[in-house]
């Protein structure tokens, strides 16, 4: 049972004995004990601290060994209060263990139920981490013209890295098991890591660079709801036009060439063609420009709507999360559930 203060003086503490041969001895000892934590529920953790009482040299046919006046109770009027943990209930029971040779041993069983006091690492740990998960749901609703998601993303991202440490710190160390507050931190650093990709996905989407636009799939319009507008001259999208010789000339020099030559102008057929030709190319180019104009309107709703939707799955992911990794344990607190096997009434 460990380390024991008070062995010299056992001998002023005399035992009660009746003729029936029932001992009755009440010391007053400090024992030191130790209990095995475990960290899976931290900060919300409740631990089961067993003490057991047996002899070493006397099996139970030898020595029965029973609570005090047998009331299966655990007396907690005198311990000292602690400002990480409180009991949160208590119960003793008498059991048998019976070894391998057929011996049978009487044990006396203490059973005290700590739960941990959350509030400091609620405001210090869970707190911050909430605020961080909520500002990643403004990756998406900050406009793409601002030039400032991916800054937002990637400092959110440090941030959390930054608080991971600090977790880190006060959480108890376990090689087997990952505490609940750190499976809550890496689901939001991922959750980061997804919205930061998303983010990427819609500013391509909305600013179509230098590369060369293909069309908005029938199939892509019809899963986001998106109007499907008209194009004048779907032919002309895949045309390529080139001017005849010498057409690249300016139009108004050859308006200036044709009335400084105003006897030509009913022979001059071949000025005539190319100032066709050019007029001709310059509605062409038009043409494509609306179209192509029409197209990155298209993909800039294609990103509106991504941007939506991964707005709406950020927030209910971010909302629902933390219900699920803690309500289990506010709602343990309300129905005052014990996992340590005790059926008697909780310790206020």
């Amino acid at each position: 049972m460990g380390k024991n203060d008070y062995i010299n003086e056992f001998k002023l503490f005399n035992p009660w004995i009746k003729s029936d041969g029932l001992v009755t001895w009440v010391p007053e000892v400090r024992l030191h004990t130790k209990c095995v934590i475990k960290v899976k529920d931290f900060p919300f953790d409740t631990q089961c601290c067993e003490i057991n009482f047996y002899s070493w040299a006397h099996t139970s046919s030898q020595m029965n060994i029973l609570q005090f006046k047998n009331k299966n109770v655990t007396n907690i009027t005198h311990l000292a209060t602690n400002t990480e943990w409180i009991i949160y209930d208590t119960c003793a029971f008498n059991k048998t263990i019976i070894t391998s040779e057929n011996l049978e041993w009487s044990v006396t069983s203490y059973v005290l139920h700590i739960k941990r006091e959350s509030i400091y690492y609620f405001y210090t740990l869970l707190m911050p981490c909430v605020v961080l998960s909520m500002l990643s749901v403004l990756l998406f609703w900050l406009p793409p013209d601002s030039n400032e998601k991916i800054t937002l993303g990637v400092t959110i991202l440090l941030a959390f890295f930054v608080n991971s440490l600090v977790v880190s710190d006060y959480t108890p160390e376990a090689s087997n098991e990952l505490p609940v507050i750190g499976v809550y931190y890496t689901f939001n650093i991922f959750m980061v890591a997804l919205s930061l990709t998303g983010s990427v996905l819609i500013l391509k989407l909305h600013i179509p660079g230098q590369s060369p636009l293909n069309k908005v799939p029938e199939w892509l319009k019809k899963c986001l709801f998106i109007q499907l507008h008209r194009s004048t001259n779907k032919s002309n999208m895949n045309k390529t036009y080139r001017l005849p010789f010498n057409a690249s000339s300016d139009l108004s020099l050859i308006i200036k060439h044709t009335k400084q030559n105003e006897k030509l102008k009913g022979t001059n057929k071949k000025l005539m063609r190319l100032i066709n030709s050019y007029l001709k190319k310059n509605e062409i180019e038009n043409e494509i420009k609306d179209n192509l104009q029409q197209i990155i309107i298209e993909w800039k709703q294609v990103a509106k709507r991504l941007e939506l939707i991964f707005l709406f799955v950020s927030f209910l992911t971010i909302l629902i999360a933390p219900i699920i990794l803690f309500g289990k344990f506010f709602l343990r607190d309300f129905m005052k559930q014990s996992t340590c096997g005790c059926e008697y009434s909780f310790v206020n």
